[in-house]
Parts: structure tokens; C-alpha cells; sequence
């Protein structure tokens, strides 16, 4: 028996805006009994504006992935940020590698603010210019221990990809790194994710992790997609997240109507 779902936003709920059959198929669920939550890599302020005024009655918040959760009422519950000495030395990575790559943006989320270095067309078409540009925000010498992710964007996918091999070799028993867009590198504290969110939360309440499902579609997806008991990837997800799914949906609604057929004890197949 299926109680909750999570859901990642963008690629996979959001994608320009939240569709009428998506919102029909998951109050419908909400109805009947199961509470829907969000998963994304998104600030709490901009998984709140993608959300308003198209769904209520809402649970948990995972948010810059799983860097916070926010309850139901829009209360902090978790933490898991980045601390001052490994973002300083992120950022001194970073400045090393702009004498080597001159097509690196990195951006740094504080305190549910996103302050970027530069102007970026690339997050304007393809996310959110819900942004600051400031120049030298990410060479302070205090955070507060409040970063809660770090992003470096690309356009060039090949140099991308080797950034974010650098910085793996370099940091990877520090944070978590991965590719989150054809554009864009997330670093988060190690073992901060979707998933390990998801069990603070049951952890919390008392959920049993068998009555959990998730829906995603990009690698920051994949903890959760292949964590929780019935994961469901977007057609259009990246490989790793199609690897570890148990089914694969055309939509959000899709799913919705799958996990309704779940609970009435019908077999589907995976």
C-alpha cells in the first residue's frame, strides 16, 4: 500500500508549469488517502512559486536536494549544508580552473537565496532567473556554514563533464557531486540526498519505507528513484535514473494512475 509520494519538480511535475491532468490525478490521490510531498533541487522559495495556487494540501518539502526540509506548515525541520572551509575550497578549486576553462559560472545557494557570479542566458531559458549576480558573494569569508548547495554551469558538455571529474577526484569524500542538467554541476554535503531525506522524514513520523514512492527524471533523482520501495522515472530521464526505476511513466498523472491501480492490488507490471 502506497501512502506517500514524492515527486521532483522540474523535468518531471514542472515543465513550464504544472499540467491540469497532473494536478487532476494527484488530488485525486490526496483524496483517497495518500499525501503527496516535493523533492527538488529547488530553493524553498521557488518550490513554493511552482506549486501555489495549482496544488494544496501538501506535505513535506525537500529542498536544494536534500540540503533542507521544510514541514508542511513551511517550517525548517533539517539541515545538511555545506560548511565554510570545504565551500572556500570549492571556490578556489573553481577560480583555478577559470584559467583553464573560460565558459565556468558557479553559483552558490544561501540561506534559500541563489547568488550567481555572472549573468547566466543558459539558467534564464532553461530554469530560473530568480537569481543575484554578485560578483564576488562567493569569496566571503563567512557563511554562516549556510551554503546548502554549490552549482557550476557549462554550456560546453564535454568541458562539463570534466570539471565535474575534477572535482570528484579532488572532493568526493566531501560531497556529493553529479551532474544535475546537460548544463550544470550540484554539489552537496556528502550524504546529503532526495533519499536520505525522505528517511529523516519516515524516520520522524514513523512511516514505514515500504508505503513510499518517488517520481523523477534527472541524477539528482536517482537516490530516490532506486531508494524507495516503488520508483518511477519520467520517459525522458537521464540513463541512471531509467536504470534504477521500477517503472517508467509518460507523466506525473501516469504515475498517479499506477499507484491508484498499486493500492487496489493490482498487478503491474515493472
Amino acid at each position: 500500500m502506497i501512502e506517500h509520494v514524492f515527486s521532483d519538480l522540474d523535468g518531471t511535475l514542472y515543465r513550464g508549469g504544472i499540467s491540469d491532468e497532473d494536478k487532476k490525478q494527484i488530488e485525486y490521490l490526496i483524496d483517497n488517502g495518500v499525501t503527496f510531498h516535493i523533492a527538488t533541487g529547488r530553493t524553498y522559495k521557488l518550490a513554493r512559486h511552482a506549486v501555489d495556487g495549482r496544488l494544496d494540501n501538501l506535505g513535506y518539502m525537500v529542498v536544494e536536494n536534500g540540503a533542507y526540509i521544510y514541514g508542511p506548515d513551511g517550517d525548517i525541520i533539517s539541515e545538511n549544508l555545506i560548511s565554510n572551509d570545504v565551500t572556500e575550497k570549492i571556490v578556489k578549486k573553481y577560480d583555478e580552473l577559470t584559467k583553464e576553462y573560460n565558459n565556468l559560472n558557479i553559483y552558490l545557494k544561501h540561506m534559500g537565496k541563489n547568488y550567481m557570479e555572472k549573468h547566466s542566458k543558459i539558467f534564464d531559458e532553461h530554469f530560473s532567473a530568480d537569481y543575484t549576480i554578485d560578483p564576488k558573494f562567493a569569496h566571503k569569508v563567512d557563511f554562516g556554514d549556510g551554503i546548502g548547495n554549490i552549482g557550476i554551469i557549462c554550456v560546453d558538455y564535454d568541458d562539463l563533464i570534466k570539471v565535474r571529474n575534477i572535482f570528484r577526484n579532488e572532493f568526493s569524500e566531501l560531497l556529493d557531486i553529479y551532474l544535475s542538467s546537460p548544463y550544470t554541476i550540484n554539489m552537496v554535503k556528502k550524504g546529503a540526498s532526495k533519499m536520505e531525506a525522505i528517511k529523516e522524514i519516515a524516520s520522524k513520523e514513523g512511516w514505514d519505507l515500504d508505503t513510499i514512492a518517488s517520481i523523477g527524471d534527472s541524477a539528482n533523482d536517482e537516490s530516490m528513484v532506486g531508494g524507495c520501495e516503488y520508483g518511477f522515472a519520467m520517459d525522458s530521464a537521464d540513463e541512471e535514473v531509467l536504470e534504477a526505476c521500477d517503472y517508467v511513466v509518460r507523466s506525473v498523472a501516469e504515475a498517479c494512475e499506477m499507484i491508484e491501480e498499486i493500492n487496489l492490488g493490482k498487478t503491474i507490471n515493472k
